[in-house]
C-alpha cells in the first residue's frame, strides 16, 4: 500500500526519468540536425545556406573581378532572450530576423546570397555582387528598418564593407572588414549601420 509520501517520491522519480529521456532526445535531435547541416550546407533553423556556401560564394565573386558589397549582421540580445524566455522563443526571433533580412533585398538574384555565419545563431552575411558600398549601406538600412518594424525583442548591429574589383583582397579580409564595422555599430550604441570608408 502506497502512502502519500511514497506516491510523491515515485512521481518525482518518474518525472526525473522523463526529463532525462527528453534531454537525451533533444541531444540526439541536435546531433542529427548538425549532421544534416554539414551534409547539405543549409542551416536547419533558418533555411539559409551556411558558412561553407558563403566562403565558396564570396571567393567566387572575388575571382570574378566585379565589385562586391558585404553586409555583416549581428542580432543583439539573443543570448539574453534565450536565457530569459527560452530557446524556442529565441529561435522564433532568429527565423523572423532571417526572413526580414531576405525581404529587404530587391534583386531576385540576391535572395540566395544571405548566409548564416558559422555556428553563430545570431549572425548573418549578405553578399551583393556588382554592388557598391553605397548600395550595400542602403540595403543594410532597409534591413534594419524591416527588423525594427517587426518589433522583435532584439536589436541589430550591421557592418558593411566593399571591394572595388581591382585591388588585391581575399575573402577573409573582406569578411573581417565588414565584421569590424559591425563591432563599430555595437560600440556606437547598437541598432545601427556602420560602413568602411572607401580606400
Amino acid at each position: 500500500m502506497l502512502t502519500l509520501g511514497g506516491l510523491v517520491i515515485r512521481t518525482t522519480v518518474q518525472l526525473g526519468a522523463l526529463r532525462t529521456k527528453q534531454r537525451a532526445h533533444e541531444i540526439e535531435s541536435g546531433n542529427k540536425l548538425a549532421t544534416l547541416e554539414q551534409v547539405t550546407g543549409f542551416d536547419a533553423l533558418t533555411g539559409l545556406r551556411g558558412q561553407r556556401w558563403f566562403d565558396s560564394q564570396l571567393a567566387m565573386a572575388l575571382r570574378g573581378k566585379v565589385p562586391v558589397a558585404l553586409i555583416y549582421i549581428d542580432l543583439d540580445g539573443i543570448k539574453q532572450l534565450n536565457a530569459a524566455r527560452g530557446h524556442q522563443v529565441a529561435d522564433r526571433v532568429i527565423r523572423s530576423a532571417a526572413m526580414a533580412i531576405r525581404a529587404a533585398l530587391r534583386r531576385q538574384s540576391d535572395l540566395n546570397q544571405v548566409f548564416r555565419r558559422g555556428d553563430a545563431a545570431d549572425e548573418f552575411l549578405v553578399v551583393l555582387e556588382g554592388a557598391s558600398l553605397d548600395t550595400g549601406v542602403l540595403l543594410a538600412e532597409q534591413m534594419l528598418t524591416t527588423l525594427r518594424s517587426l518589433s522583435l525583442p532584439v536589436a541589430a548591429s550591421i557592418g558593411v564593407a566593399d571591394w572595388d574589383g581591382l585591388e588585391p583582397m581575399t575573402a577573409a579580409e573582406l569578411e573581417r572588414a565588414a565584421e569590424v564595422q559591425m563591432y563599430r555599430a555595437k560600440a556606437d550604441g547598437r541598432n545601427r549601420v556602420r560602413a568602411r570608408v572607401r580606400y
